[in-house]
């Protein structure tokens, strides 16, 4: 069969600038932009299954292992179609005058209108994945050792979702006197969120940044100026939040003995009852109430900058810049029903228990020992969104259907604050171009640490802005605090070029970065209702907490680009010049990520751990003409 992804769109833009006087002047921007993000396989029709099959038939797997060989169907497993539509307006007016200083005042307004388009489901409907307990059995006990068993998972996201973001700001460019210039500014902003039912879930108003600015010329010669800015920035919602959140998502998944499997089908023919049945996500439009947390705080991260430029002479500047940026508050997801393999749900367990538990809710309702699955609901299939480390406020679902309000301290939730710091100093020399030859370079000391990266996991391959795995088991959060992936300490650059004659120059650029720091993703190890050994998500490796960043370094990565342009003699319709750039000129394959994932099961260790998973992009050469007229 054959396999293809679909990416790509078309953007229009459209922008008017008007000039009425010498003081004023007004610009109105309207884009739209679409995108479609399709992956599929002419096998989709399929079952997909994973297997690696004996001479007998039969899976053949060493003891604790789970290691897939044959794929039917799509060979990413999952069938994605959806597209994306973006709406952006924007209104500027720009005003210069005088007082106490020039000033370049400037007010704004812009808005930002999403929709998106998504369902995922498996190819063929479901996949199964074999394996073979190992020493001490698998899944709690319920597996004897050495004993073969099934998992089948079956999955269905999907809907139609619409996100509003909308912004007013005030900025102000003054120049007090000679040596002194303050840039002030004050955002407002607004994010909604809405689920496929098109109701809003989150809806975060009246965020109110400022940012300010300071530039000083030391000596009043234009040679040596200091500079420093503070400046607040809030992050929307991203649009994915709602498809996995608050879309109709079902995420199921059954384990089962087995006798014997369809050699043409490669799916079990006789399995015995359920083992462990797992509601990774069941819902279906659930009302917004309970969805989110109603203390909700916006996200958003501050950054603080100081810096020092010095002109040497007409020809030299040298300078410094100091940056710290520090993560003060995000949005994610937490499963309220996170358990392990026996269904103990240590979060429901210990809040049930407590005084925090409306009196109008039984114990028996609230929390069922044991049970695949509760009798009261909890968020969207057991997720809420909430600032981690905060208490949860939201509206539960009875087994009579009615809501409850109810309120979760963060002590039972066993979450810790998002963190992210982000510190580094820059060394910089320019010396400027002469019409012969130019060069500038600088070195960066950084580090970024924290048990949050972003809206991305690079951990696990996470590549859709949005809601990610962490903070999703209190299990999983044990050990994520450290070096965060796009930690480099030290980077080194250097750029020039040469101006051979009039007509031909030759450029090089030059960067040198170390690598990043990686842990052991495994399954998480205690029976404590924190999160599932049959998941790999844990900072846990041979049962043994081996935190992110700790466990080795990547190769450090050097990259030589070139390029090289030659001005053809003017001709009556302009000038041509035409370009080749070189990139990795010297054809150099650095690993730059690595596998970080070390067991493929719980006390069985990935053979494929600490292996390069990706390389260096290999030499390549560009051709361009530019065309002057």
């Amino acid at each position: 069969g054959e396999y293809f992804t679909k990416y790509g769109g078309v953007t229009k833009i459209a922008k008017y600038t008007g000039d009425f006087t010498d003081w004023f002047t007004l610009s109105a921007l309207y884009g739209e932009s679409t995108f479609d993000r399709t992956s599929q396989s002419t096998l989709d029709a399929d079952l997909a299954v994973f297997a690696s099959l004996g001479s007998d038939g039969l899976p053949t797997f060493t003891p604790g292992q789970s290691l897939g060989s044959v794929v039917r169907g799509n060979p990413n497993l999952t069938v994605e179609a959806g597209s994306d539509t973006r709406k952006e307006y924007r209104v500027d007016a720009d005003f210069y005058f005088n007082l106490f200083g020039d000033h370049h005042l400037r007010v704004g307004y812009d808005r930002e209108e999403l929709n998106a388009i998504a369902s995922t489901y498996y190819s063929g409907g479901g996949y199964y994945r074999y394996y073979q307990a190992g020493a001490s059995g698998a899944l709690s006990g319920a597996v004897a050792p050495n004993e073969r068993y099934v998992r089948f998972r079956t999955l269905f996201s999907g809907g139609e979702f619409e996100s509003k973001n909308t912004a007013i700001y005030l900025q102000d460019d003054w120049e007090v006197t000679d040596q002194l210039t303050l840039n002030l500014g004050v955002r407002s902003e607004e994010f909604i969120n809405y689920n496929a039912a098109g109701n809003a879930f989150t809806e975060l108003t009246d965020q109110v940044a400022a940012r300010v600015g300071v530039i000083y010329d030391l000596f009043g010669d234009q040679r040596t100026k200091l500079q420093a800015f503070y400046g607040r920035y809030y992050l929307p919602v991203a649009a994915n939040t709602n498809i996995r959140l608050a879309g109709d998502e079902s995420f199921i998944e059954d384990f089962y003995r087995f006798s014997s499997i369809d050699p043409t089908t490669l799916v079990p023919t006789t399995v015995g009852s359920t083992l462990f049945h797992n509601v990774l996500s069941d819902s279906s439009n659930p009302d917004p109430t309970t969805l989110a947390s109603t203390n909700l705080e916006p996200q958003y991260q501050d950054e603080f900058l100081f810096g020092i430029d010095h002109q040497v002479n007409d020809e030299w500047t040298v300078g410094a810049t100091l940056v710290f940026r520090e993560l003060k508050s995000v949005l994610e997801d937490i499963d309220l029903t996170a358990h392990d393999a026996a269904n103990n749900y240590a979060i429901l367990q210990a809040w049930c228990n407590s005084s925090f538990r409306p009196a109008a809710l039984s114990l028996a309702d609230c929390y069922q020992p044991g049970a695949s699955t509760q009798a009261t609901t909890y968020g969207g299939g057991g997720y809420v969104l909430w600032n981690p480390g905060q208490d949860v406020t939201m509206n539960i679902v009875d087994p009579d259907g009615n809501l409850l309000p109810v309120t979760i301290p963060a002590e039972f939730l066993d979450v810790p604050k998002a963190k992210r710091f982000f510190t580094s100093l820059e060394l910089k020399f320019d010396r400027r171009f002469d019409g012969i030859w130019g060069l500038s370079g600088s070195y960066v000391w950084s580090r970024s640490k924290g048990n949050y990266e972003g809206g991305v996991k690079s951990d696990n391959g996470q590549d859709d802005n949005g809601l990610t795995q962490d903070f999703d088991k209190p299990g999983w959060m044990d050990g994520a605090n450290g070096y965060l992936p796009n930690h480099r300490e030290h980077t080194f650059k250097l750029m020039g070029s040469y101006a051979i004659n009039d007509a031909f120059t030759v450029g090089a650029n030059l960067i040198v970065q170390t690598g990043r720091e990686y842990g052991c993703i495994g399954a998480y190890p205690r029976n404590d209702g924190r999160a599932s050994s049959t998941d790999i998500a844990a900072w846990y490796c041979n049962g043994q907490l081996t935190p992110r960043g700790s466990q080795f370094t990547g190769d450090t990565v050097a990259r030589l680009d070139m390029s090289f342009a030659y001005a053809l003699p003017e001709i009556v319709f302009g000038r041509a010049t035409l370009r080749a750039d070189i990139f990795n000129i010297l054809g150099l394959n650095s690993a730059i990520d690595y596998r970080e994932t070390g067991e493929d099961a719980i006390n069985d260790p990935s053979p494929f751990y600490k292996a390069p998973i990706s390389y260096q992009t290999p030499r390549s050469v560009r051709l361009g003409v530019n065309w002057q007229f």
